[in-house]
């Protein structure tokens, strides 16, 4: 056991970065499949949409004091029967069908809620479905190519070898399954929230479905970067059964070197450590979402050669403490009281997605706040926290679709830096009310190669049409 076909280094890390195209390409793959379901979500939940608002509405606005009364039978009856028909479809997810007393006691409002579950019900089947079947192909293909690069035989998995292994629980004690379903709960979250309050506010149909295109957007990126990072786990998986089964020891991590590489993976990069106490999400990639780093083998023969052995072996947890400490200190350091009180905290933060991906946006901004302030483009009158709050407030006002159709899907930092202006350049500022009218209402619209300008009568709004990002404001 450990005699491995030798091979050099070189060999094992052009392969795996190989590895790491072929299996996104397999992501990828799944991804374009489930991309037409969302597609097609949109539509249903806009004509679910149009349906209340002609039935419901006056005027192209709904009174959400209307939408208090109880629901018609007829409109019960038929989602009710959706629900049937889904049951009897999947039955592995017969109990999301609600209890049919409970649901003939809803009102106007909670059935429109009741019908954006059932189709994201309907969506997650789809979602598993595609995500099952790719994963398992995955695991398959790469254990049976890893284990002929090893030994030169052909190594199988079985079904219920590949079954296991996809729907094994790691980081958070959850599996893809889990995750996915969870994505579905937190988009219907979602779209309550934007339905509500977009009612309340007194939105017009065309605004809303503009709200709810956004929201299925949300869905399909936490849909991609769920398929890449699965399918990276469940590869990384699949590599170390290889290794174990063949009687190896240590593993070398691998990290795809460039700007998108975490702190964590460069800090592992080369490192060669013990199979046996290899954690996947901790010490083995992937350790975060859309990891690309892979373990490489080490044969049995090159580590003696290279005098390693379980007492002179790098201990990861002292590796990845340094790491996560140095970064600790960075974060705290930058942004203060936003940060944890300490380091453990700070450390279990970042196995919950999506507080860890807030908290490292922030430190971004923080990065680029300090910089426009240090060259003069930022009022040194703005407080961070002013900035920060400013950067909310633009994503909930102008993220969306123009009235010509054009979608707003990011804003720059140097546009939020336009909006409050700057002394020392003596350039003012635009506030949020005059950018949202000139939007609305402009008086000028001029295309160009990569970007539109739209004028009012007090700003001018730069947006790249291709990219949907805001580039910039300026004062008029």
């Amino acid at each position: 056991m450990g005699d491995i076909k030798e091979k050099p280094s070189k060999y094992w890390a052009d392969r795996q970065i190989a590895d790491v195209k072929k299996t996104d390409a397999e992501a990828l793959t799944a991804f374009k499949e489930m991309q037409s379901n969302y597609s097609k979500l949109e539509k249903e939940l806009n004509n679910e949409v149009a349906y209340f608002y002609q039935k419901y509405g006056k005027d192209n606005i709904l009174e959400f004091s209307s939408l208090r009364n109880k629901a018609d039978k007829s409109d019960l009856d038929m989602l009710y029967q959706d629900w049937e028909g889904f049951a009897e479809k999947y039955p592995n997810y017969a109990h999301l069908k609600p209890v049919r007393e409970n649901m003939y006691k809803l009102d106007r409002y909670e059935m429109l809620i009741e019908k954006s579950r059932y189709q994201l019900s309907d969506l997650g089947a789809k979602e598993a479905e595609i995500m099952t079947r790719s994963l398992k192909e995955t695991a398959k293909s790469t254990y049976s190519s890893m284990g002929k690069a090893l030994s030169g035989n052909v190594a199988m998995l079985d079904d219920l070898q590949a079954d296991k292994m996809i729907g094994t629980k790691w980081i958070s004690g959850q599996n893809y399954s889990d995750r996915l379903w969870k994505n579905k709960d937190k988009l219907l979250g979602h779209l309550d929230y934007e339905l509500r309050n977009g009612i309340i506010r007194g939105d017009d149909f065309i605004t809303m479905t503009a709200h709810l295109r956004n929201i299925t957007g949300v869905g399909k990126s936490d849909a991609e970067r769920l398929i890449r990072t699965e399918t990276s786990y469940i590869a990384n998986r699949a590599n170390m059964k290889n290794y174990i089964d063949n009687g190896l020891k240590f593993y070398e991590y691998l990290a795809v070197e460039d700007s998108r590489t975490s702190q964590a993976c460069n800090g592992l990069n080369g490192k060669i450590l013990e199979l046996d106490k290899a954690i996947i999400g901790s010490n083995y990639p992937p350790l975060h979402p859309n990891c690309r780093s892979r373990g490489l083998p080490v044969s049995n023969r090159r580590a003696k050669e290279l005098g390693i052995d379980e007492n002179t072996v790098i201990n990861s947890d002292i590796v990845l403490k340094d790491i996560n400490e140095n970064q600790y200190n960075k974060y705290k350091k930058s942004l203060g009281d936003l940060v944890p009180d300490s380091f453990e905290k700070f450390v279990e933060l970042k196995y919950n997605e999506e507080k860890w991906n807030k908290l490292k946006y922030t430190y971004a901004l923080n990065k680029h706040y300090s910089n426009s302030l240090k060259n003069g483009s930022l009022s040194p009158l703005v407080d961070f926290k002013d900035y920060i709050d400013m950067d909310q407030k633009l994503k909930e006002k102008l993220i969306g679709s123009t009235v010509d159709n054009i979608e707003i899907r990011s804003i720059s930092n140097h546009f939020i830096d336009r909006v409050f202006g700057s002394v020392e350049q003596k350039r003012n500022g635009v506030t949020l009310e005059v950018i949202n009218d000139t939007m609305s209402n402009f008086n000028e619209r001029k295309a160009y190669e990569k970007s539109i300008r739209y004028s009012g009568e007090r700003c001018a709004v730069t947006v790249n049409p291709i990219t949907g990002k805001l580039i910039q404001v300026n004062p008029l």
